[in-house]
């Protein structure tokens, strides 16, 4: 009799604790999640403070301005990356993206495969939201017909997150252009497509033969937007690439070079 009644205390108890212990696991994950969020913007905030240089007042030489070439309405100046400050803290480190209108500014990493840098800081530590990364098939100097580059739509808005205001054509409208800074070059890109795809679809192509498979594929992409931008110009794109709440389904933005 005493082990029945133990047993039906110990009925009524369990679900009480077992509810205690999801809710703190709960509350566990939450702050896990959240000091994880934190780091990784903490570390952004870092490279763009410590990576890029600066403003100056220094009034640039006649020389100076008539080298530089005319830039289209409304597009800044390429940042100035401090490539000896950045390669020191990571060789993977091979480009800056900076998109104006969403005022993105991030650095692109790419790895042996493109699994690393899905939960890997830009120092090599183990970080859930991971980096903005170039695909491994990809050369690291962009020269590609189609260099992809990925990064996750994160829910506090950093990473990728703010790609989907794109669709938004007021924003798109405030500066339709983005920079891929390496060290050997500044590539500015006009955005041409503005999309949803799904998971291993003809976007994620990097390899074409010849440029009348890729002028085809070209028109493919033309073809899922909004957007009239590209005029059969064979110059090399950037696909910049998320997830949504879709696991099948992919947030794409592309650009066309120009610069």
């Amino acid at each position: 009799m005493k082990n029945k009644k133990i047993s039906r205390i110990a009925a009524a108890v369990c679900p009480g604790i077992v509810g205690v212990g999801l809710i703190v696991c709960g509350v566990y994950q939450g702050i896990s999640v959240h000091e994880e969020y934190k780091k990784g913007r903490d570390e952004y905030i870092y490279a763009q403070v410590h990576f890029i240089e600066s403003d100056t007042e220094e009034t640039e030489t006649a020389e100076v301005i008539e080298e530089k070439k005319a830039l289209p309405v409304g597009v800044p100046e390429p940042p100035e990356v401090k490539w000896t400050e950045v390669k020191a803290a990571n060789q993977d480190i091979i480009a800056w993206l900076q998109i104006p209108a969403l005022d993105l500014s991030y650095p692109v990493l790419q790895g042996g495969d493109n699994q690393f840098y899905l939960h890997h800081d830009m120092y090599r530590q183990e970080l859930f939201a991971g980096s903005i990364f170039l695909d491994a098939a990809n050369d690291p100097d962009f020269q590609n017909y189609n260099s992809i580059i990925y990064g996750h739509n994160m829910r506090d808005g950093s990473m990728f997150a703010m790609l989907k205001d794109l669709q938004n054509e007021q924003t798109l409208q405030k500066c339709p252009y983005f920079w891929i800074i390496t060290p050997e070059e500044n590539l500015l890109y006009q955005i041409c497509a503005v999309y949803n795809t799904h998971t291993g679809s003809e976007t994620y192509t990097i390899q074409f033969g010849d440029v009348e498979k890729y002028k085809a594929w070209m028109r493919k992409m033309q073809g899922q937007s909004t957007l009239d931008v590209w005029d059969g110009q064979t110059e090399k794109i950037v696909t910049l690439s998320t997830c949504t709440g879709d696991k099948a389904v992919r947030q794409v933005v592309q650009g066309i070079q120009i610069e």
